[in-house]
Order: C-alpha cells, then structure tokens, then sequence
C-alpha cells in the first residue's frame, strides 16, 4: 500500500486497521498488483536492496478510499484494475492453499495452519490430489448424503 502525507502534518494522525478478509479480498481484486508483490518478495528476500520491479513489470492498479465520518464507514473502490494475462489460471492460482502457505511464509507467519479451499467438483479431484502430502480431504456425496 503506497501512502502520501502533505508537508505540514497537521495535530492529528489517523492510522487504519483492518481484518485480514479485507487483505485477502484485495488479493482477488488486484490479481496482478498482489503477483507481482509476491515476485518481488520471494527475488529479493536474501538482498539487502531490492530491485525496481515496477520498472521491469509495468502496470497500475487503482484503489480509492472514502471515508464517511457520519455513518463511520470506509468505502473501497477499484477505479482500475489491470486485467490478468491468464484470468482463469490466476483466479485459480489465488485461491489455492499452496499459494496462501507461500504468502504466509513470505511474511513470516510461521503458526501451524489449515487452508481450505473452496469444493471442486469430482472431475478435477485428480488435478488436485497430485504430489501433495500432509492433508486432510473431507468429501460430501450429497446424492446419498454421505460424507
């Protein structure tokens, strides 16, 4: 997140807090922005400087923030996006519990943790299944009701 402050700071500071939904629904919204962040992390995390990856990878997302100080509530905008080269594979790639495991240890979050994700159908169980170790799968028949 890129923030700018004027050059006379006024008395008063405001800091914003926020659920973590908030940050993974970002990810899904600014596909592109929240990739190319990982890239960068994951090329630079054992180089004390890192490199301009805004210059290599070029591009701009968009967000605005409003406040409405009557009601209390912050409003989010995406004004623009940038649309993913592989929009399917992306949504899919963002979704999976193996790029959550990435991100968290990207950022240094170290805690034993379940990531679900969301059901697919039998089809694709394959797919899923292939070169994964450690996981629990809970699968529901819902013809026979069965689980």
């Amino acid at each position: 997140m890129t923030s700018t402050w004027p050059e006379k700071r006024s008395s008063k500071a405001y800091r914003l807090f926020y659920e973590e939904r908030l940050t993974d629904a970002l990810k899904k919204v600014f596909r592109m922005s929240y990739m190319r962040d990982l890239e960068g992390r994951i090329r630079y995390a054992n180089v004390k400087e890192r490199g301009d990856l805004e210059k290599e990878i070029p591009f701009w997302e968009f967000l605005d923030l409003e406040y409405d100080s009557d009601k209390r509530i912050c409003y989010l905008t995406a004004y623009y996006t940038h649309q993913a080269d592989f929009p399917n594979l992306f949504s899919n790639i963002i979704q999976s519990p193996k790029l959550k495991r990435i991100d968290d240890d990207i950022f240094g979050k170290k805690e034993w943790k379940i990531y679900p994700s969301r059901w697919k159908s039998r089809k694709r169980l394959d797919n899923e299944l292939s070169n994964i170790s450690n996981v629990v799968y809970i699968l529901a028949d819902n013809k026979n009701k069965l689980v």
